[in-house]
């Protein structure tokens, strides 16, 4: 299955409804070390942060990624690429994008809260 979403957000990733319905299914599966490893090694946390730099103001693929990228942070390499590549950045952008938008503030804040679990990523986050 993560083969076949990696190809799909690979091959369409200009298609916000193919990026949000793969990143829907990635995220409802259970995630664990060996699909975390699978994702993190295939490319697969670099589409989903391309997908969100591409469609900042789509909030359909906004709450599809965010809990994506949460499940994902609970492991510590994949948590380590996700603020490598600036998502936190992205985050915020989205947040100021999105200023009046209740659902899309609060999942924005549950990302950050999950992404700064540790000291290097508060430290990364506070800055």
């Amino acid at each position: 299955v993560i083969f076949v979403l990696h190809w799909s957000l690979e091959e369409h990733s200009m298609d916000s409804a193919v990026v949000r319905l793969c990143c829907n299914v990635l995220a409802d599966l259970h995630v664990s070390q060996r699909a975390e490893s699978q994702i993190r090694e295939m490319g697969l946390l670099d589409l989903v942060y391309e997908a969100l730099a591409h469609f900042p103001e789509d909030r359909a693929v906004l709450m599809s990624v965010l809990p994506l990228l949460q499940r994902c942070a609970l492991f510590e390499a994949s948590l380590e690429r996700i603020l490598d590549l600036g998502t936190v950045e992205l985050i915020v952008e989205a947040m100021w994008e999105h200023l009046k938008v209740p659902e899309v503030q609060q999942r924005c804040c549950e990302s950050l809260a999950v992404l700064s679990h540790d000291e290097e990523s508060s430290r990364i986050i506070g800055e």
